[in-house]
């Protein structure tokens, strides 16, 4: 076999990740198209009424057919896209800076700190996520995104800091930050520095699996009527299909089979990443 010459040029192929993750990241990226993309380019409002055609099938007219209200379901699950996009943002975001702060510094300065995070932690997990979540929503008259986002947030950070506080205690005593000790860098130095780039992977993977969570979480709450105040989110439509499912089955459908391949994305991505990070795990399946 004669060697390659010195002018080839190396081919391009995409990172080692499996099938499925590519296909979480397309559902993912299609979510993000229909909720940045569809509102701009549907020029009709979700409220817009026609009330000509009430719950009416899928048409010409109306692609994904209609409500109740004879609202238009696809510029409805469009608007419900972008909100559910902008809260499941905000919602991992701020999970992820509190959870990292809180286990990051549990890890690495341990003692009384870490053992009062532990404590904490157990706390919360001792309750049923999803019950204190509605035990929030419901003590508040008038619950907004705002109110949503607090309760979502208040044992959302939990997995965040627990993933954190694990790799923090695996890194601490690696010899990068042993020498960053010794050449006097102060405590947050080091964590920011030196440990932070360094736990990424794990985190990041776990973001991916607590976005599936506030997705199902936001969705549960809009059917039980807690989630925001909008007739379009994905939930309300879901639940307002149940209560018509007599007569039209496109109202349960739509907003079911995106809410599920929402969550599917989001699996098959944190799967797919999880492998990638940790190839003994793909190695033994």
């Amino acid at each position: 076999m004669s060697p390659p010459s010195l002018g080839s040029k190396k081919r391009w192929s995409l990172p080692p990740l499996g099938a499925a993750a590519w296909l979480g990241a397309l559902l993912l990226l299609l979510l993000l198209l229909i909720g940045l993309v569809g509102p701009l380019v549907l020029s009709s409002s979700p409220s817009a009424q026609d009330l000509d055609h009430l719950l009416e099938g899928p048409s010409g007219r109306h692609w994904l057919g209609t409500d109740e209200n004879g609202c238009d379901l696809l510029v409805q699950m469009c608007y419900g896209a972008r909100l559910l996009l902008g809260l499941c943002a905000s919602v991992v975001s701020l999970c992820l800076g509190l959870g990292l702060l809180i286990g990051v510094s549990a890890g690495y300065l341990g003692g009384w700190l870490d053992e009062v995070v532990m404590r904490v932690i157990d706390v919360l997990l001792a309750f049923p996520g999803i019950l204190l979540n509605i035990a929030i929503v419901a003590l508040v008259p008038k619950a907004g995104v705002g109110v949503l986002i607090f309760a979502l947030a208040v044992n959302g950070w939990v997995g965040y800091a627990r993933v954190a506080r694990a790799q923090v205690l695996r890194v601490r005593e690696q010899e990068y930050v042993l020498a960053a000790r010794s050449v006097g860098c102060s405590p947050w130095r080091v964590m920011v520095r030196h440990i932070l780039p360094n736990i990424w992977s794990p985190i990041i993977v776990q973001a991916t699996f607590g976005f599936a969570g506030v997705v199902l979480v936001e969705a549960s709450l809009s059917f039980l009527g807690l989630g925001p105040p909008v007739p379009y989110t994905w939930g309300s439509l879901l639940a307002q299909g149940t209560t018509f499912f007599w007569r039209t089955r496109h109202l349960v459908l739509v907003p079911g089979l995106g809410i599920a391949l929402l969550v599917l994305g989001c699996n098959l991505l944190g799967d797919g990443l999880r492998d990638y990070v940790d190839p003994k795990r793909s190695r033994a399946r």
